[in-house]
C-alpha cells in the first residue's frame, strides 16, 4: 500500500535549548536539523504539510520552520509564553495554551488572533483537535478536561486581532460542550484516534494524568467508557488510528500498551476490553449531532502567519526575543531484542513475570559509541500484567520518564522520547526496540512527531 511504501520522518525536539532534528524512520539516518528552540511537552506541531511550529518554553514567541531551510523561517510574538501548542490537521488553525490558563486561537493564513479566553484556572498542558477543526479539547493543571466547539469559540471571539481587552481575558468565555473533572491531579496528555481526521473519526478521547489514570470517553455524547489505572503517572499518550490499542508513557520510564478491544487472552497473551465503540462510525442515535457545528468553511491556507513576508508578525501583542543557534552531533544505534513474552496469571496487584533477554547488534551511520547502546541493552517487553482491573504490557528501555509518544503513519512503529535524551523506535507487532536515536547533547526529549517525508526536506 502507499502508506507502507511511503517514506516517513521522525522529528525530535528538546525541552532545553537545542536543534530540532529529523531522522529517517526506516534506516535511522540523520537527515537535517533546525535551529533552535526549547519546547515543553506538547509544544511541537506539524503546520500543514510544509511547516513545523513550536512554542518556546521561556519566551513569548512561536517559531516556524520550513523544511527547506534550517534557520527559523518566522518568529511570531505572543502576549505570553505558550505552554502547549497544536495545529489543526488541515493547517488552518493554530491553538495555544498558556501557563495562566488562557486559550489562544489564530488563523494561520493571516496570523489574526481569532479568540482568547480563560479556559482553565491553572496552566493549560495539552490540546487536541477533534473531528478536523470542529472541536478542540483542552487539559489543564486544574484537573479539568474541556471540549469546545471551535465555531462557537470564533463567534464569541469575533476576531480580536486588534489587541483589545480580550488579550487580558476579558472576552466572553464560551460554554464548553463538555467539562470533565475525573482526574485528581493535573492532566498531562490527550489523544484521539486518527488524529481527529476524517468522517466518523475521533470516536473516543483519551486523557492521561499525574494521578496514574487514563479516562476513555466517547466524543459523541461525552460518556465515560472506561477508567484505566497504571503503576506510574502518565506523561504522554498515543492511540492507533483504529482505536484498538493505547500507549501511555509513564514517569517511571515505561511505555504501557493497553488493548482496548477483546475480552479474552489472545495467542500472544494480550488481554483487552471491549469499550463498545466503533472507530468507523458514531452512534446513529447520537443526541449531540446538533452540537457538531456547521463550522465556517476556511480555504486552504497560504504559508502560515504570512510566512512569505520577511518580517516577524505580532500575534496579539508583546515584545519579542531572539534565539541563538547551536550545532551539535547526533547518533543512531541499531539493536535487536529477543521477543520473549509469556502470559502472566493476572492479579489485582500486578502479577505476571517480566522477561529480559536481549541481543544487540549495531549498524549505525555514526560509529562512535553512545549511551543509547547501553540503554537498549536493557530494553525489553514484559508479560501481560494487571493493576486495578487494567491489563497492560510494559515496553521498557528508558532510564528516565517518557515525555512523548508518536505512532508511524502506517501504525507499525511507535516512537518514545524520554528525559534520558533518547528516542526509541519500537516495532509494534513484535514489541521489540529496533533503534535508539540520541538527542543532540543528550538533552531531554520533550516532543516527537512521525510524519510522511516532506517533499521539500533536504532540498
Amino acid at each position: 500500500t502507499n502508506a507502507t511504501m511511503q517514506k516517513q520522518v521522525v522529528v525530535i525536539a528538546s525541552s532545553e535549548e537545542n536543534n530540532i532534528t529529523t531522522w529517517d524512520l526506516t534506516t535511522g539516518t540523520f537527515l537535517t536539523s533546525y535551529k533552535t528552540t526549547a519546547s515543553s511537552r506538547n509544544g511541537l506541531s506539524l503546520c500543514g504539510s510544509n511547516y513545523i511550529v513550536a512554542c518556546h518554553n521561556a519566551k513569548p514567541a512561536v517559531q516556524f520552520w520550513g523544511w527547506h531551510k534550517d534557520q527559523v523561517h518566522q518568529r511570531s510574538f505572543t502576549p505570553e509564553s505558550m505552554a502547549t501548542i497544536t495545529c489543526s490537521p488541515d493547517g488552518v488553525l493554530l491553538a495555544g495554551g498558556s501557563s495562566s490558563g488562557m486559550i489562544y486561537l489564530w488563523d494561520t493564513s493571516s496570523g489574526q488572533l481569532l479568540t482568547v479566553f480563560r479556559a482553565h484556572y491553572k496552566a493549560v498542558t495539552s490540546l487536541c483537535f477533534l473531528d478536523g477543526v470542529s472541536m478542540l479539547a483542552t487539559g489543564g493543571e486544574d484537573t479539568f478536561v474541556n471540549v469546545w466547539l471551535v465555531q462557537q469559540m470564533v463567534d464569541v471571539g469575533g476576531g480580536v486581532g486588534g489587541g483589545g481587552g480580550g488579550i487580558n481575558g476579558s472576552l466572553e468565555r464560551p460554554e464548553p460542550l463538555y467539562s470533565w473533572s475525573d482526574h485528581s491531579l493535573p492532566v498531562t496528555a490527550l489523544a484521539a484516534g486518527s488524529n481527529g481526521v476524517g468522517v466518523g473519526s475521533s470516536s473516543i478521547l483519551v486523557t492521561g494524568s499525574q494521578d496514574r489514570t487514563c479516562q476513555i470517553r466517547r466524543v459523541s455524547d461525552g460518556r465515560l467508557l472506561r477508567s484505566l489505572t497504571l503503576p506510574a503517572a502518565v506523561n504522554a499518550l498515543a492511540l492507533d488510528a483504529g482505536e484498538h490499542t493505547l500507549y501511555a508513557g509513564g514517569a517511571d520510564g515505561v511505555v504501557y500498551e493497553i488493548a482496548l478491544v477483546g475480552k479474552t487472552v489472545g495467542d500472544d497473551g494480550v488481554v483487552g476490553f471491549d469499550l463498545g465503540v466503533s472507530s468507523h462510525a458514531k452512534n446513529g442515535s447520537d443526541n449531540n449531532n446538533n452540537n457538531s457545528s456547521s463550522s465556517k468553511k476556511m480555504k486552504t491556507p497560504p504559508p502560515p502567519f504570512g510566512l512569505s513576508k520577511n518580517s516577524s508578525q505580532l500575534m496579539g501583542s508583546a515584545a519579542g526575543m531572539t534565539n541563538a543557534a547551536t550545532n551539535s552531533n547526533s547518533q543512531v544505534k541499531r539493536v535487536r531484542t529477543d521477543d520473549d513474552i509469556r502470559t502472566g496469571s493476572g492479579g489485582g496487584s500486578g502479577s505476571g513475570s517480566a522477561t529480559a533477554s536481549h541481543a544487540s547488534s549495531s549498524s549505525s551511520p555514526s560509529p562512535s559509541p553512545s549511551s543509547s547502546t547501553a540503554l537498549l541493552s536493557v530494553a525489553r517487553t514484559a508479560a501481560v500484567e494487571g493493576l486495578g482491573g487494567t491489563w497492560y504490557r510494559r515496553l521498557q528501555g528508558h532510564t528516565l520518564s517518557v515525555a512523548a509518544l508518536a505512532l508511524s503513519v502506517d501504525g507499525r512503529v511507535l516512537v518514545s522520547g524520554g528525559g534520558d535524551g533518547v528516542a526509541i523506535l519500537w516495532d509494534v507487532r513484535s514489541r521489540q526496540a529496533i533503534q535508539a536515536i540520541a538527542c543532540p547533547r543528550k538533552t531531554p526529549v520533550s516532543n516527537v512527531l512521525v510524519i510522511p517525508h516532506p517533499p521539500l526536506l533536504n532540498l
